[in-house]
């Protein structure tokens, strides 16, 4: 047996009286205390770093969270203007009205809703890029090329469940709801 359950198992059998209060304990249950500081010792400069490490996490998620928040402020207030004054030529020559057209940003830039701000409502659904194609907008021009493309209309609970009242296929195979739930 070792000399740790050893201590454990005889501890009970110890006693001891208080200098203060003269009353009598067992060496197990006591709870020692010293008046004044502790020196520190390895493992509180463990704690201390993690402690510090942690409060450090929490300001970068803080100080990440609002540089993000002015990243979206200054593309709402000057990249988005900007671009929009450098494709409203191409949207002035093509009769795309401004009010119609939404940006997106990723995968491609916008999307013209062509009708959207008139009386007779959209008529046609346009993206636009600006910049070189990606990957990502490559594979959206396949799919509305190749017609793979269905038109859900989903409404969202205030539970978060999901109905869908309206459903128009391209592709008579294409998927329901009820798969994605």
């Amino acid at each position: 047996m070792s000399d740790f359950s050893t201590y454990l198992r005889e501890g009970r059998h110890i006693f001891s009286v208080c200098p203060d209060c003269s009353s009598i304990a067992r060496l197990s249950e006591l709870e020692l205390e010293r008046k004044g500081r502790y020196s520190p010792d390895w493992l509180d400069e463990i704690a201390g770093k993690l402690d510090r490490l942690g409060q450090r996490t929490f300001e970068l998620q803080q100080k990440t969270k609002e540089l993000q928040a002015q990243a979206r402020l200054k593309a709402e207030q000057e990249i988005l203007p900007r671009r929009l004054l450098q494709i409203a030529p191409a949207f002035a020559r093509s009769g795309i009205d401004p009010r119609d057209v939404s940006a997106l940003f990723d995968p491609v830039e916008f999307v013209v809703f062509r009708g959207m701000s008139s009386d007779d409502g959209v008529q046609e659904v346009q993206f636009y890029s600006v910049g070189p194609q990606t990957a990502t907008s490559r594979s959206l021009e396949t799919a509305v090329a190749s017609q793979s493309y269905d038109w859900n209309l989903v409404r969202v609970s205030d539970d978060g469940s999901l109905t869908q009242s309206k459903k128009y296929a391209s592709d008579p195979k294409a998927r329901s709801l009820s798969e994605f739930q």
